[in-house]
């Protein structure tokens, strides 16, 4: 027992030795062994305004001080480096001999603007070749120590950065650095010259960093899409955003535009496309049209390339209307557009059609792309019994040259000089009631000459072209229906206010059975002319044979030149009887000039109702079963279909819709390519 006891206390003692010896191994062991080196870096002080100085502190252990080099990147301009880094040894850790060595790196600045500055991070190299990297720090710079608000940045941001002439491509006006999401209220941008400049809703997005533990954001406040004109330096000028001390300017951007391969110059088309072409009819009789749809949908520039070339030999080719749909992405538009032309015959036989090749350029890979040629053939017949057969049965026949030329009204009402005239029996009133006499000469002239400078200041009457009005009537008479239809539409184009050629078009389109352009023809020139007979007949006639019972009404009953000369002979019969009240008349006089008065009154008020009457637009469907819809956008289901021919009324426009009233009071939008509307 004694024994085990002394071997038992031995045993005790061996296991302190080895716990002091492991203890002092666990304190000297991490000064004794060469040191893992340690990199640490702070701005300093945290809070820094306008002229304030700061520091950029960088911490390290074990570091070869003598030995050590830095590779600084590029500072902002809003801050300003004040001298060179200054590199000193701190205290020694741990016991003496053995402790740590630490050196300390200080670069100072001054903040110059107010923002926030991010410090790229700083190599240090040793003559070893080993390296060590410092942080990203962020910098906030307050307005004053009065007002420590941040400003955020502003820079134009342009995602391609190849951009060719022609192309569509988004431009954003961004705010940079800021904590938290701010639209300002006032943001001046002004375009750039040699492009098109339009500011768009839907496109950008938000990006962000983080630096110091600091969220940063980075978002849109307008977008534009650009599209330039043509090759070279393109210069987007700088643009305020807010206002006040908080306000940014970002800074002007140039582009390089690069010019178009030359066989893509014929269409402009920088994009990705499909492009098709066809035709609606291929045999004709003589006298009847066909349309040539032209089609390009894809994303690009489709709001500027141009259709390729058609060559349709001796036909007439005329638009019918181009329509498109397409909204902004980041490749410019995305969607569809298409172009439609009516294509004439002018005589009977095949007749060739040929759209030339479309090229456009892929912006992505910089190569030329196209499609085409297409070729069509149309076989037109001869149709001059048809045409006759329908002449026979229609009521009413074109006018001649003679008939057309006395139809046309004056529409003095319309020319701003023939108010004028109200003039002299206004001053003959005031001088008469302001006792200014005169002999019956000084009279006279003072009604007479402004009354013959009044008719030469008034614009003349604008006369019709007597030959194409001639050659018009012949292809009628000769039954050369296409070449009718095509010269009364070319002098429709130049004197859309003659109601006799109007009324030609409206009879020459009936019998190529065109009943939209009939109606419209007809109807128009009513508008223009109300008691015109023969076009009111003709109307009555072609609506009946169309079965079109619910049109709108037409609402111009008589000329205003009706009510306005009236008013001109009112006035004067109104300023003699005041001449001679003044001169003492008996009551009679008193009397005729009151109902003077009062009849004036009337024909004022017959004269606003005339001029609102003849106004009102007419419009027409020219599209067989053409869509009305509840809200104006393509993708809408339609509420009711229309025949060609409807007169409606229309109301408001939006886009390309507008809103229309049908002769049984439903209203809808309908897309306006669907419509003939006049021009008021």
């Amino acid at each position: 027992m004694v024994c085990h006891g002394r071997g038992g206390r031995r045993a005790g003692h061996a296991r302190l030795v080895a716990g002091l010896a492991l203890l002092a191994v666990t304190l000297i062991a991490p000064h004794a062994l060469p040191a893992q080196e340690e990199l640490d870096s702070t701005v300093e002080p945290s809070r820094i305004t306008v002229g304030d100085r700061f520091s950029l502190v960088i911490r390290a252990s074990d570091l070869p001080i003598d030995e050590l080099s830095l590779e600084e990147p590029d500072y902002p301009e809003t801050i300003t480096k004040l001298s060179g880094a200054s590199i000193v040894e701190a205290e020694q850790t741990g016991f003496p001999g053995l402790g740590r060595r630490r050196i300390e790196i200080e670069i100072p600045f001054r903040a110059e603007a107010a923002g926030r500055v991010i410090l790229e991070p700083i190599q240090l190299t040793d003559r070893q070749g080993a390296t060590w990297q410092t942080e990203r720090h962020l910098v906030e710079i307050g307005l004053s120590s009065a007002d420590s608000r941040v400003p955020f940045d502003a820079a134009w941001h342009l995602p391609a950065e190849t951009v060719y002439e022609g192309q569509t491509v988004p431009v954003y006006l961004e705010i940079e650095k800021a904590t938290s999401f701010s639209f300002p209220g006032t943001i001046d941008v002004e375009p750039p010259t040699g492009a098109v400049f339009e500011e768009v809703q839907g496109l950008g997005s938000v990006a962000s960093e983080v630096v110091s533990g600091v969220e940063l954001l980075r978002y849109p406040v307008a977008t534009f899409l650009m599209t330039p004109s043509g090759p070279g330096e393109l210069r987007i000028p700088s643009a305020l955003v807010g206002r006040g001390e908080m306000a940014r300017r970002a800074e002007a951007r140039v582009v390089n535009v690069q010019p178009l391969p030359e066989e893509v110059r014929t269409t402009l088309a920088v994009g990705t496309y499909r492009f098709s072409a066809e035709l609606s009819d291929t045999v004709l009789t003589e006298g009847d049209t066909t349309v040539l749809t032209m089609r390009a949908e894809g994303t690009g520039n489709l709001d500027f390339f141009r259709f390729p070339a058609v060559d349709a030999g001796e036909m007439t080719v005329g638009s019918v209307g181009e329509q498109s749909e397409v909204a902004p992405v980041a490749a410019g538009l995305v969607g569809s557009r298409e172009l439609r032309l009516r294509v004439a015959p002018r005589e009977p036989g095949e007749h060739e059609i040929v759209v030339e090749r479309f090229y456009w350029l892929d912006p992505d890979t910089g190569r030329t792309r196209s499609q085409g040629p297409y070729r069509f053939t149309l076989d037109v017949q001869a149709a001059e019994a048809t045409v006759a057969q329908a002449r026979e049965s229609t009521p009413f026949g074109p006018l001649e040259l003679s008939e057309i030329q006395r139809v046309q009204p004056v529409e003095m009402y319309r020319i701003p000089a023939f108010y004028l005239l109200f003039l002299p029996p206004l001053l003959l009133i005031v001088l008469s009631w302001a006792g200014v006499t005169a002999k019956r000469t000084g009279m006279v002239t003072l009604l007479v000459v402004p009354f013959a400078l009044v008719l030469v200041a008034a614009a003349p009457v604008r006369d019709l072209p007597e030959e194409e009005i001639e050659l018009s009537v012949s292809a009628l008479d000769g039954g050369r229906l296409a070449e009718a239809m095509w010269r009364l539409e070319t002098l429709h184009e130049d004197y859309p206010r003659s109601p006799g050629i109007l009324y030609n078009l409206g009879y020459a389109a009936y019998l190529a059975d065109e009943r939209g352009q009939s109606v419209y023809a007809l109807r128009e020139a009513l508008r223009i002319r109300p008691m015109f007979e023969d076009a009111r007949a003709g109307l009555t006639w072609v609506e009946d044979q169309y079965g079109l019972d619910r049109q709108v009404e037409v609402k111009a009953r008589f000329h205003p030149d009706v009510a306005l000369v009236a008013l001109f002979v009112l006035a004067y019969l109104s300023g003699g009887l005041a001449f001679v009240l003044k001169r003492g008349g008996d009551a009679r006089y008193a009397i005729g000039f009151i109902s003077t008065l009062l009849l004036m009154i009337a024909a004022g008020v017959l004269m606003v109702y005339a001029v609102h009457g003849a106004s009102r637009p007419t419009a027409v469907v020219q599209q067989q079963e053409a869509a009305l819809k509840q809200v104006p956008v393509a993708e809408a289901k339609q509420w009711l279909t229309l025949p060609a021919g409807t007169a409606v009324e229309p109301l408001d426009q939006y886009a390309d819709y507008r809103l229309i009233r049908t002769g049984f009071g439903v209203e809808g939008w309908m897309d306006e390519n669907m419509l003939l509307v006049s021009r008021r």
